[in-house]
């Protein structure tokens, strides 16, 4: 068994936490492809299938603790935090309808009746 690198382990926290690739390159300060590279070298050396099972295998191994896990859960849920609902904005009705299109040479030019 390989052990893992220092920047594989923390793409592989950045990926227990629910970032995407972008989100754990923006952290990690790296490109995408970097982080898709530490990805699949990770998966590698951990002899996994998908990251799930490679974020598993981390847990029950020890590369990553599972408080770093829960917290990151617990973040993304929202618990023991006061959040305020923020009141959905309702599309506004306009009274604009298509009248008829003609076409002037190649194009066409719609008709608008307010």
């Amino acid at each position: 068994m390989q052990t893992l690198t220092p920047k594989q382990k923390q793409s592989l926290q950045l990926a227990a936490s629910g970032l995407c690739h972008k989100g754990t390159a923006r952290e990690m300060g790296c490109s995408p492809h970097t982080v898709r590279r530490h990805w699949e070298q990770a998966r590698e050396r951990l002899e996994s299938k998908s990251m799930v099972h490679a974020v598993a295998i981390a847990i029950s191994r020890g590369i990553i603790a599972p408080l770093c896990l829960l917290l990151s859960i617990v973040q993304v849920i929202g618990l023991g935090t006061t959040q305020t609902e923020t009141p959905v904005r309702q599309p506004v009705r306009t009274s604009v309808r298509l009248v008829r299109t003609t076409r002037v040479g190649r194009k066409y030019v719609a008709g608008i009746k307010a």
